[in-house]
């Protein structure tokens, strides 16, 4: 149960509205973490812009790698909405129920091409051990043909993960 009272879609209105109804075109409902940061306008649309950016098709990160990256790191904060969320978009993409128990204990399991398996494996390794990331580490995104803008968003998807789980625990 939230402990700040949530932006109802019934009463919204300017940009928070028009959020609002983009989720309910998109998903059939306006989720309830979007329902918690509608009570401050600027961060919803912060959230829209990076849900858009990365969900939109980015150039470079593939979004069965960005599902991943996003189910694995809802685990460390045990944020029971994302950790749904995504498996239930992982399912979808294909990925099976022993593929999500499989990667929860060791995500080097996560049925990913050796490509996208390194930028998951390098952005979870990132956010989990801030000032552990190394030239070697970088150096192997490149020799996948990652750029360094691939590489830098690869790690904030990462990060603004884990602050959305964060707000919503």
């Amino acid at each position: 149960m939230p402990l700040i009272t949530l932006q109802s879609p019934e009463t919204a209105t300017g940009p928070t509205a028009e959020i609002f109804d983009q989720y309910r075109q998109m998903m059939g409902y306006v989720p309830s973490p979007m329902q918690l940061l509608g009570v401050s306008p600027p961060l919803l649309q912060s959230l829209a812009a990076q849900v858009g950016y990365f969900f939109g098709g980015h150039q470079e990160l593939d979004g069965v790698m960005l599902a991943w990256m996003r189910y694995l790191s809802a685990q460390r904060l045990d944020c029971t909405f994302c950790i749904d969320m995504n498996a239930g978009m992982l399912l979808q993409m294909g990925a099976t129920p022993e593929d999500l128990e499989r990667a929860r204990k060791d995500p080097a399991t996560v049925p990913l091409p050796g490509k996208e398996k390194a930028m998951l494996l390098f952005a979870l390794d990132a956010v989990r051990n801030t000032k552990g990331v190394t030239p070697e580490a970088i150096a192997i995104l490149r020799s996948h043909g990652y750029s360094e803008r691939a590489i830098f968003e690869g790690a904030a998807h990462a990060a603004y993960g884990l602050y959305v789980d964060t707000l919503l625990n």
